[in-house]
């Protein structure tokens, strides 16, 4: 390799790093961190009922990729009081003008519920920047059309169920949106999937939630030709699926791929590096392009549950996997020849009845890489982590809170 070449692979390196250190900056709001709010821990799923959570304290309870989110903690508190939904026209004190109000804000505003409602949506729901839609302390289920997120930073979706979309998603991340905390969501019944990211949206945290659908369930990445989504970074965490056919998640791509093509605008001689060495090195440097799927519960799957494609790096870390017809949790089978570049690794997972968890080694990854320790998220000893999901997982009221709040 010339010496010119290795300078500048090094310098790449120094900015990845430097570039690193920075992603995860969010000057909106200081609050105290997890770490440091008194007798506040944050325990992954019960934090976010607890007094340490209450209200905008809510965002002492992140973690993942999506940690350090605030939503609309810096805005208004706007109540929605009326189910109904008029998207040319939206009355006041109705979900579409509360989301309509904080996206207008600077500070965005942080949505609540004064009662038990439904709502049937007439259109997309577009949520913009710095928004909260927080559901806890009543029973809210959104019907009918699906939740977008294009081009939107820093958003908390909180505890409702969005179900019933008969023509996408029931929550779409997209175009670039980032810092993104999806968390107690109950979701089913769409003719797509359920909550899926794509398009270059990254920074984003899927927890606790309850999904089951009859096909597809959660894509992460939706093209093997997107290369913005070479720099995607999804938290999967104590999630309930169950019963669905496949994608728990389907992740595609990985970052050294966005860092080659990026190094190589820079200094097109890198073209005549060692490739082999080329991939080691960014493989080793960076933690982009990952997802960490951790502490998840899985019930009865009908083709696979994790899936990849296109140099995807999928960390399995303390997940149960309870079969029912089939037993193989990747989509490895005899006469497997589709692609074969991702890594899927398995890490103290538990495997009952007979399941059986292919590795994809291409090449091998580390844990993942968070941008604070604590921000790692806290892992349930998978002996009873089911009965920890089936309690906990989804949306929550009443009486499910509390026998949330009792469970190991």
């Amino acid at each position: 390799m010339a010496v010119e070449q290795l300078h500048i692979l090094v310098l790449v390196a120094f900015l990845l790093v430097l570039h690193r250190c920075y992603a995860h900056v969010t000057p909106l709001l200081t609050i105290a961190s997890p770490s440091t709010s008194k007798g506040c821990g944050v325990d992954g799923t019960k934090c976010q009922f607890s007094s340490c959570g209450a209200g905008k304290k809510l965002v002492q309870c992140s973690f993942g990729f999506a940690g350090g989110v605030t939503g609309g903690a810096a805005g208004p508190t706007i109540t929605v009081s009326y189910p109904s939904d008029d998207p040319r026209n939206p009355q006041v004190g109705t979900l579409r003008h509360a989301v309509n109000i904080a996206s207008s804000n600077q500070n965005g505003g942080w949505i609540v519920f004064d009662r038990d409602m439904e709502i049937g949506l007439s259109d997309y729901l577009r949520v913009g920047n710095n928004t909260t839609i927080d559901g806890r302390g009543v029973k809210v289920k959104i019907i009918n059309s699906a939740i977008l997120l294009s081009r939107a930073h820093n958003v908390i979706l909180e505890n409702f169920e969005v179900s019933e979309v008969p023509n996408f998603d029931t929550v779409h991340i997209y175009y670039g949106s980032r810092l993104i905390w999806v968390d107690h969501l109950s979701s089913s019944d769409s003719k797509l999937g359920l909550v899926s990211v794509v398009s270059g949206a990254t920074d984003v945290t899927i927890s606790n939630c309850h999904l089951t659908n009859h096909v597809y369930n959660m894509l992460l990445g939706a093209n093997d030709r997107d290369e913005v989504d070479r720099g995607m970074r999804v938290t999967i965490y104590r999630n309930f699926f169950e019963q669905s056919m496949q994608r728990m998640p389907h992740c595609r791509h990985a970052s050294f791929l966005l860092f080659s093509h990026d190094y190589r605008v820079l200094h097109p001689t890198i073209y005549n590096l060692d490739y082999t060495l080329y991939l080691d090195i960014f493989a080793l440097l960076d933690r982009w392009g990952y997802c960490h799927v951790v502490n998840n519960y899985y019930r009865d799957w009908t083709f696979y549950c994790i899936g990849g494609r296109v140099y995807a790096k999928i960390y399995s870390e303390g997940n149960v996997f309870d079969p029912g017809s089939k037993l193989e949790v990747t989509p490895w089978y005899k006469e497997f020849h589709d692609d074969m570049t991702p890594t899927i690794e398995s890490h103290g997972d538990l495997l009952l009845r007979r399941t059986t968890f292919t590795w994809f080694k291409h090449p091998p990854i580390s844990k993942p890489g968070y941008a604070k320790p604590e921000y790692y998220p806290p892992i349930h000893p998978t002996a009873t982590l089911q009965l920890l999901v089936e309690r906990c997982a989804g949306a929550l009221a009443g009486h499910q809170v509390v026998a949330c709040m009792r469970s190991l």
